[in-house]
């Protein structure tokens, strides 16, 4: 039965990989952002045609929230749509990408 379960871990942890695999777009024009994530979960992401980040995504689920961590940035994962903070507030002020001048990303995925 201890196999049984691992094998299920495995599988379904392969299944999600193949699940968030794709090519996501803004959604908002003001920002010319795109995601490529292959099923081994390397990723390209992509501003205006020019890669500013590639690598490998760590995915970890908190409750029944997805994230995905592209090192020093994280994002939501919900129904094939990917959500990015990209500023901050006046407490913790940061600015991922100022390409982008929208507080927050939404990549949709293409299918």
């Amino acid at each position: 039965m201890k196999y049984l379960s691992i094998g299920f871990f495995f599988l379904s942890l392969n299944l999600f990989s193949q699940k968030i695999s794709g090519n996501y777009f803004a959604v908002e024009k003001k920002c010319k952002m795109e995601i490529s994530i292959n099923p081994q979960k390397n990723y390209e992401l992509r501003i205006n045609n020019k890669i500013r980040l590639k690598g490998k995504i760590k995915v970890y689920k908190e409750d029944t929230v997805t994230y995905l961590d592209y090192g020093h940035i994280s994002s939501m994962y919900d129904r094939d749509t990917i959500y990015i903070q990209n500023s901050g507030n006046a407490m913790n002020p940061y600015w991922h990408f100022k390409e982008c001048d929208i507080k927050y990303i939404r990549l949709a995925k293409m299918k």
